[in-house]
């Protein structure tokens, strides 16, 4: 994922918490850093075992449960 000058503008004005999931077997983006691009919100990331880009569609129950920990 590469964003535009324009995105990054535009989730610089996210001010709702933020909960990033990125599957263990992606790719890793090291230029994409969501604490700095989200700098006005609290963001949580985490990284789900046995996924890949799809973490939906790799691990439906580990999305579920990363959904329901931090929604509690």
């Amino acid at each position: 994922l590469e964003l535009s000058p324009d995105g990054r503008a535009r989730l610089a004005t996210v001010t709702a918490p933020v909960l990033v999931l990125e599957g263990e077997a992606d790719t890793p983006r090291p230029s994409l850093s969501w604490p700095t691009v989200l700098a006005n919100t609290s963001v949580t990331v985490q990284r789900v075992p046995s996924a890949g880009r799809l973490v939906p569609e790799d691990a439906p129950a580990a999305l579920a449960s990363a959904l329901q920990s931090w929604l509690t």
